[in-house]
């Protein structure tokens, strides 16, 4: 698929993001978990992010011989996303009563919505007291069990996409306090009693220069088409070189770090969206953005396909 064909699934901004367009597949069973599916219209969807910061970097948690990867995004308390989430919460709660069967193994009824809440866990974290912006904690896949290389598209620009080799590389271009953006999927997930939506970061822009605003390539692109790509030791290098020239920047030395909150719930948690994502997802691949006067066509299935070409707003 060239990266002007049509796209096969709807990349939403966050100020178009409207929850009352979700809906949820029923939970079916496979591989002894259960597994559902979000949809946006009928169809599969990802959210593109506002610019956010990254307060911790990314990060790799490693519990017995699993590696799990995630970014912690901090966003503005009146961001969109962050209500917008917060709304898909309570549909998530509404849809645990009504399938608390098959999700719990007993029956809820609606005026036990507060105890099926209690077993809810919410994409947006934050803290006590209000002490720190909110902030989402979406994951980024490998590429698989064995192979720990990020499974992510990378870019500083929209001339610039940059090929990630290892954690190590991706984690020198995502510096603490950088400024990001990303593309996101976003998947429901039932463990021992639990549940929740797994947000997956499929692709990142970071700014090079990571203490001033962003200038560049903010994901709105009008061609799609990323004329340059680069390796990421090519790209650390031009990054510590325009850090050693640019001055001191107080808001980027500024640590405003939740520490008490894990990015990474729990571990089972964690190793059963692995499975499920490994057993029938595809590695993500580049976007395109659908025309605003596009109709949005039926799901004829709930698998959920990757999209394939590089994203692009008209």
């Amino acid at each position: 698929m060239s990266a002007n064909s049509p796209a096969d699934s709807r990349i939403i901004s966050t100020e178009d993001f409207d929850v009352s367009n979700v809906t949820a597949t029923e939970p079916k069973k496979k591989n002894d978990r259960l597994q559902s599916y979000l949809l946006y219209n009928a169809s599969t969807f990802y959210v593109e992010t506002n610019f956010g910061r990254a307060p911790f970097g990314v990060k790799a948690f490693e519990g017995g011989d699993k590696t799990d990867y995630s970014l912690n995004i901090s966003l503005d308390e009146n961001d969109k996303l962050i209500q917008s989430l917060s709304q898909l919460d309570e549909y998530m709660i509404d849809f645990a009563v009504e399938h608390s069967l098959l999700i719990f193994k007993k029956k809820y009824t609606p005026a036990q919505r507060e105890v099926v809440r209690a077993m809810y866990t919410s994409s947006v974290k934050k803290s006590e007291g209000g002490d720190y912006p909110p902030r989402i904690a979406p994951k980024i896949q490998k590429k698989s069990s064995t192979d720990l290389t990020p499974a992510l598209l990378f870019y500083h620009s929209e001339e610039e996409e940059v090929e990630i080799e290892s954690f190590s590389q991706l984690e020198k271009l995502v510096p603490k306090g950088a400024r990001v953006k990303a593309i996101i999927s976003l998947r429901p997930w039932f463990v021992s009693g639990r549940f929740g939506v797994n947000l997956t970061i499929q692709q990142i822009l970071v700014s090079k220069m990571s203490s001033g605003k962003p200038t560049t390539y903010a994901f709105g692109n009008k061609t799609g088409i990323v004329s340059n790509k680069i390796s990421a030791t090519e790209s650390i290098k031009s990054i510590e070189t325009a850090k050693e020239e640019e001055p001191e920047d107080d808001e980027n030395n500024e640590q405003k770090a939740d520490t008490d909150v894990e990015s990474v719930e729990d571990s089972d948690v964690v190793e059963a969206q692995e499975e499920d994502e490994e057993d029938d997802e595809p590695q993500p691949q580049k976007v395109v953005r659908k025309p605003a006067s596009a109709p949005v066509p039926a799901a004829k299935s709930t698998a959920v396909q990757k999209p394939r070409a590089a994203p692009a707003r008209k």
